[in-house]
């Protein structure tokens, strides 16, 4: 796994120069897309040579500085909260606990088409205007 070092480099040189530098600061100097950078600060992204290049020139430092490979397991930063799975009817039963049912689903409902609501008085005007008008062409 892949640990990148972005955001701890983007703090230092914020400190150097005296002030916040802003991702879209960084992406303006670098051709590097915000969205790629904000991947990147959250540990999602997948980083091309060219990309790590353009931010190794951009802090003036080597690889190394940026992009670090630890050695134990997968980056905590990198765990999504996902969904509880539903244990199986045969999984429960060896548990000795009742199995989850799925919720049913709905029926769905026949859908009547739309009836043609009358025409106003001015729709139905302008109609006898345009052929008119499109006979006097003629």
């Amino acid at each position: 796994m892949v640990r990148y070092r972005f955001a701890e480099l983007l703090a230092e040189h914020s400190f150097q120069l005296g002030r916040r530098v802003t991702l879209a600061e960084v992406s303006d100097a670098t051709d590097v897309r915000r969205s790629t950078l904000s991947r990147i600060v959250s540990q999602e992204a997948n980083v091309t040579v060219d990309t790590l290049e353009k931010l190794c020139r951009y802090f003036g430092v080597g690889v190394g500085a940026l992009v670090e490979f630890p050695e134990k397991g997968p980056n905590p930063a990198r765990k999504k909260p996902g969904r509880k799975k539903r244990r199986s009817a045969a999984k429960a039963k060896k548990a000795g606990r009742p199995a989850k049912k799925a919720p049913a689903k709905k029926a769905k409902k026949a859908v009547k088409p739309a009836k043609k609501k009358p025409m106003r008085a001015s729709k139905k005007a302008k109609k006898k205007r345009s052929k008119r008008a499109k006979k006097k062409r003629r």
